[in-house]
């Protein structure tokens, strides 16, 4: 008996799981314009990285396949093996990116570039478009600070001593120029590298200098050239550089001394519109220094006057000098006078604190009304905004009383004295229509008139009886009348009222009241 047997054999095939790969491509450096005759670098990255791929550019609109790189297996960067034109292109490669160079950019090379990436389950790409543009020429050269810009020619102001920063500008250009500053004269200047930034579709390029310069710097000319490949020749733009100088001093002198107080404050004291002589001299400035004045917020306060003349120690330079006739007034009490010299862009002031010696305001006298006999009262004389302090004194007909007053004083927001007195009086009814006298002096300035005010004291008293008299009269009808006469003395004048055993007596057929 025969048997057969059939024996199953099972294979089994263990399919890897594929997963998709992400292909991205960009420029390398995106800040540069795609120029013909420049060279330009496509970048292909892909993540994950690939132990295992092929990875190939092409030119989508000429469907023309530029290179290829080996079927690689690690990890290390592969070199191109197989391009299409080695003097075109070149191909760097490694397990996540492909760098693709294309050399000498023509019209052409325009278009849409494919990136491949192959692996042994499918096959990624990515595209990017590029847009070669043709060059363009710079047109015109600019020199530039932070005040102006400068044309070819013109003159550019810096000042003696200071750091100053120009700048060499070309826009519009494609690709950008070779940026050259020239300096003939070998002044000390310091040159920063040239900045490229894209605008639209061109180039901006800047390069600058730093320069510090020195007084026998004046007049030079520095010059910057811009080189480009498109260009038979340069194209450049010259400036000429003059040195300004600030004055070297500035001195203010008055007719009048002048004294420095402890924290250093100069000042001078002068007296309320009689005329002051002031002098500012500006030495050793380029150019000649133009001389102005102010107290405070006026603006013009007198006549002046200014000359000048070169400078002693150096024949480039210029010394001013400006006179003032300052007709004092009290609002310029406690300001300063500012003499302020401008020499081009250079600025440079001095100043003194001037103190206007003047009367007080009209002195006012209060408290000489409904004065009492013998009753003490304040008299108040009020003297406010004199300079230098107030003094007073006091009269009472040709007696001097000011030994009974007392003085109180203080600076006010104009920086003057508000001063009043007060005298302690105590008057008699004797008093009454004598002048009361206030005189205010200043005696620390002996040209200050002094000034005063009066008026007629007022003193009232009560009343007194100084007469009281009985006459008896006889008449036709053989009848008698008793007259009573009453006298008083008083301020203001009294009035009498008759009483007759307690009982107020009016006018009546026995009783007649003058």
């Amino acid at each position: 008996m025969n048997f057969s047997v059939h024996v199953m054999v099972f294979i089994i095939f263990t399919v890897s799981k594929a997963y998709g790969v992400n292909v991205s491509t960009l420029l390398q450096n995106s800040d540069i314009l795609q120029v013909i005759g420049e060279n330009i670098t496509l970048v292909c990255a892909f993540t994950p990285p690939s132990r295992h791929r092929t990875l190939s550019w092409l030119h989508v609109d000429s469907n023309r396949l530029i290179t290829t790189s080996d079927e690689s297996e690690g990890i290390e960067p592969t070199h191109e093996k197989d391009i299409s034109d080695e003097s075109k292109y070149s191909l760097v490669s490694d397990s996540s990116s492909g760098n693709l160079t294309i050399r000498h950019l023509g019209v052409g090379d325009s278009g849409i570039y494919r990136c491949l990436v192959a692996t042994y389950v499918d096959t990624f790409s990515s595209l990017i478009e590029l847009n070669v543009l043709p060059p363009v020429t710079a047109s015109s050269v600019l020199i530039k600070d932070n005040r102006s810009d400068y044309t070819d020619g013109e003159s550019v102001t810096l000042t003696l001593g200071r750091t100053h920063n120009l700048t060499c500008t070309v826009q519009g250009a494609r690709p950008p120029p070779e940026l050259e500053w020239h300096n003939p004269e070998g002044v000390a200047i310091g040159i920063e590298d040239q900045i490229n930034t894209v605008e639209g579709d061109a180039y901006t390029s800047r390069r600058s200098i730093y320069i510090t310069l020195h007084r026998h710097d004046d007049e030079i000319f520095l010059t910057c050239v811009a080189l480009h490949r498109q260009l038979d020749r340069s194209i450049s733009s010259t400036i000429y550089v003059e040195v300004q100088v600030s004055p070297t001093d500035l001195l203010l002198t008055s007719s009048k001394e002048i004294t420095i107080s402890t924290t250093g404050t100069r000042s001078v004291t002068i007296s309320e519109d009689t005329v002051t002589s002031f002098i500012c001299t500006s030495v050793g400035s380029r150019p000649t220094a133009v001389i102005s004045w102010s107290v405070g917020f006026d603006g013009d306060p007198g006549r002046t006057t200014s000359t000048s003349r070169t400078n002693q120690d150096d024949q480039s330079l210029r010394d001013t000098e400006s006179s003032l006739q300052l007709n004092p007034k009290r609002s310029h009490h406690h300001q300063y006078l500012r003499c302020v010299a401008n020499a081009g862009m250079n600025k440079r002031h001095t100043e003194l604190m001037v103190m206007v010696n003047g009367p007080s305001d009209p002195p006012i006298l209060e408290g000489t009304q409904s004065l009492q006999d013998g009753v003490s009262s304040n008299v108040t004389c009020t003297a406010n905004n004199g300079y230098p302090e107030p003094t007073f004194q006091w009269y009472l007909g040709s007696k001097n009383v000011t030994s009974t007053s007392k003085r109180q004083s203080s600076l006010n927001t104009y920086n003057r004295f508000d001063a009043r007195s007060v005298l302690t009086l105590a008057p008699t009814k004797d008093d009454h229509g004598r002048s009361i006298v206030c005189l205010v002096s200043q005696p620390n300035d002996v040209s200050i008139k002094p000034q005063n005010v009066n008026k007629v004291l007022h003193v009232l008293y009560s009343p007194v009886i100084v007469d009281y008299s009985i006459r008896r009269v006889f008449n036709i009808l053989d009848s008698v009348d008793v007259i009573f006469t009453c006298r008083s003395d008083s301020r203001p004048i009294a009035s009498i009222t008759w009483f007759s055993n307690g009982t107020e007596l009016n006018n009546s057929a026995l009783h007649q009241i003058q």
